[in-house]
């Protein structure tokens, strides 16, 4: 039986013949509803095993907090330098560790919201939904200290972006789908349309740099 982690890179594997239509298919406004993660959810309706188990609350090491820091810097250099697909590999390792913190510990805040920018970073759309929602949901609250609302609002700043990235991606698919569409797939023209974001604006360059200093 696979785990969660294996299914996530079956997923991820599959990324590219699905990426056109699971771009297009998400518009900013009227995206559809995604399942979100409940501890009650039943073992058999949870396809992807994403359920945080019920188990006590253990403070990640800080060789887990480095590890994932690490992971996190290696993929932003390697799309800085267009290898891709060792970014790709580098997000899936981010993915996974994340996954498996906020498994051990429901209530890791930071966990989801660096599984949601690792899973962003390779627009796994609904993965990363998933993650800031989780985030968000775990930070509404109504007395906040000044640690949480900042944490809070660089989440939602993330959020923000990572919407704004996918209607800018979207935009180009569609425009370039009116030309020539065999000079190159849909993925690579998005990782073209990337590369022009971090160059020209850093503000759509990722979600990474919101939450790089915790």
């Amino acid at each position: 039986m696979s785990t969660p982690a294996q299914r996530l890179r079956e997923d991820a594997s599959n990324l590219f013949d699905l990426w056109s239509a699971s771009l297009l298919s998400h518009r900013l406004g009227t995206s559809t509803q995604m399942p979100k993660f409940e501890t009650q959810r039943h073992k058999e309706n949870d396809l992807y095993d994403l359920t945080p188990p019920l188990l006590p609350n253990p403070t990640p090491t800080p060789a887990q907090k480095l590890q994932a820091q690490r992971l996190k810097e290696e993929a932003n250099n390697l799309v800085r330098q267009k290898q891709y697909a060792s970014a790709m590999k580098h997000n899936l390792d981010a993915a996974s560790d994340a996954s498996d913190a906020f498994k051990l510990d429901p209530s890791y805040i930071k966990a989801y919201a660096r599984y949601a920018e690792a899973t962003d970073a390779m627009f796994l759309i609904q993965y990363s939904e998933e993650g800031y929602e989780t985030a968000l949901k775990l930070l509404d609250k109504p007395k906040l200290t000044p640690v949480e609302r900042k944490l809070k609002e660089d989440i939602e700043r993330g959020y923000d972006t990572s919407k704004k990235r996918i209607v800018a991606v979207e935009y180009a698919i569609e425009e370039s789908s009116k030309e020539d569409c065999s000079a190159a797939p849909p993925w690579r023209r998005a990782f073209s349309v990337i590369g022009q974001m971090d160059a020209h604006d850093p503000k759509l360059a990722g979600t990474s740099a919101s939450l790089a200093s915790r």
